[in-house]
């Protein structure tokens, strides 16, 4: 696969709600595809957020046709204060 495989990077907004998409591309958005994600930053108590969920993250997402009533996808983020 070597250079067809893309990262993809997206900031959330106020709501928590991120669109990733391709840094140099020019079109808006993400291909189809399963994607590693990272989640990098502060929490909200400006704790860095765990290595668990960015180096260390295991967390995927699956990017593909939506359905007809599609809403917008999310992950929460539960963590408990060490």
């Amino acid at each position: 696969m070597g250079s067809n495989i893309h990262g993809a990077e997206g900031r959330t907004d106020e709501y928590g709600y991120v669109s990733p998409s391709i840094p140099g591309s020019l079109s808006p958005g993400v291909r189809f595809g399963i994607y590693r994600v990272e989640i990098t930053g502060k929490g909200v108590d400006g704790r860095p957020i765990p290595a668990k969920y960015n180096v260390e993250s295991t967390l995927g997402f699956t990017v593909g046709a939506p359905p007809l009533t599609a809403s917008r996808p999310g992950f929460t983020w539960n963590d408990p204060p060490a």
